[in-house]
């Protein structure tokens, strides 16, 4: 129900709104955090970036025991003939037809 092309963007251009504003945001809670501190006179506290964040997060990464899934780059599916899980219905309808013969990869296609 999320994977709706109206979700998709909404989902992109709020990221992209939150890429714009990231800057405004640190300013505002460096800002915030003085003030905190001044009224409360606690301790200098540290702000970190976006990137900072996901840099400490994929340093802290979780190790797995499952192996990452290959899938076959032609037809996308993994070594039990299912697809990805992110794939939408119609992507995985039109590419059983083109395993089928019924309509042509897009590479062969007439322009």
């Amino acid at each position: 129900m999320a994977k709706s092309l109206r979700s998709k963007r909404k989902r992109t251009n709020r990221r992209i709104k939150r890429e714009k504003n990231a800057h405004k945001e640190i300013d505002r809670l460096k800002r915030l955090a003085a003030i905190r501190e001044k009224a409360l006179g606690l301790d200098t506290c540290t702000v970190k970036s976006g990137y900072q964040l996901r840099k400490d997060k994929e340093d802290t990464a979780m190790e797995t025991d499952k192996p990452a899934k290959q899938y076959d780059p032609k037809t996308y599916k993994d070594e039990k003939g299912k697809y990805p899980s992110w794939m939408n219905s119609r992507t995985k309808k039109k590419l059983r037809r083109e395993a089928k013969g019924k309509i042509l990869p897009p590479m062969y296609r007439p322009t």
